[in-house]
C-alpha cells in the first residue's frame, strides 16, 4: 500500500485547511496595519514609504490567516475538519 500523497491530494488538503482561515479578520488587520504604517510615515519626520506599508500589511494578513487556519482546526466546514 502506497502511503504517499498525490499532488492532487496535497492541493485538496491545503485548500481545505485555508477554508477555515479568518479572512475578514486577516483583511482588517492587514489593511489597518498598512494604513497606520503609511499614516505614521506621513506624520513623522522622514519619508512615507507606500511599499513598506503594503509589505507590512500583506505580511500581517498572511500571518493572521495562517495562524487562524492552523490554530482552530475544529472550526470551518466539514471538509476542513476532515482535513
Amino acid at each position: 500500500m502506497n502511503d504517499e500523497l498525490t499532488r492532487r491530494d496535497e492541493m485538496s488538503l491545503a485548500g481545505a485547511a485555508l477554508r477555515g482561515a479568518p479572512w475578514r479578520t486577516a483583511a482588517v488587520t492587514g489593511g489597518a496595519t498598512a494604513a497606520v504604517s503609511f499614516g505614521l510615515g506621513v506624520i513623522l519626520p522622514g519619508d512615507a514609504s507606500l511599499t513598506w506599508a503594503l509589505c507590512l500589511g500583506i505580511t500581517l494578513f498572511t500571518l493572521v490567516a495562517a495562524i487562524g487556519s492552523v490554530g482552530r482546526p475544529g472550526s470551518g466546514d466539514r471538509v476542513t475538519r476532515q482535513a
